[in-house]
């Protein structure tokens, strides 16, 4: 895994100095490159739906997923509010696409979260996807 730098460096006199925001904001970018890659990598296993029991994907959302994994970003950041973080959570959770929330009912969306489906818009979410996810 990738070592994260200390919010510290030192300058050419030794001196302790912060990075500025701009080295921060590059970090950053970095690290959320570097954490797609490792997505995108684990992705093609659970986004053909096999084994997960939903059998509720179509065809339209696999090659959704598919590209999205293609191109390292997941469809889930699409919804309200989600970010690496909650995509990350959503995937330990046996979420790993927008077709994945679409069957369920916001109560099991977040006994599913566990202790962080009750700061989850659950309800949002499962809207969101059933719009974007074609049926049929």
């Amino acid at each position: 895994m990738s070592e994260v730098p200390s919010p510290e460096t030192r300058d050419q006199a030794g001196e302790t100095t912060r990075p500025t925001l701009a080295a921060r904001l590059a970090e950053r970018s970095r690290q959320r490159a570097l954490r797609a890659e490792r997505l995108a990598f684990q992705r093609p296993a659970s986004a053909d739906g096999v084994g997960d029991g939903s059998g509720v994907e179509t065809a339209g959302a696999m090659a959704g997923a598919a590209a999205a994994a293609a191109a390292g970003i997941s469809d889930l950041e699409s919804l309200p509010g989600v970010g690496p973080n909650l995509v990350w959570a959503l995937e330990q959770a046996g979420i790993g696409c927008l077709a994945d929330l679409v069957p369920l009912a916001p109560a099991e969306l977040a006994h599913r979260l566990g202790p962080l489906g009750r700061l989850v818009p659950a309800a949002s979410w499962i809207a969101a996807a059933r719009a974007t996810v074609p049926v049929g």
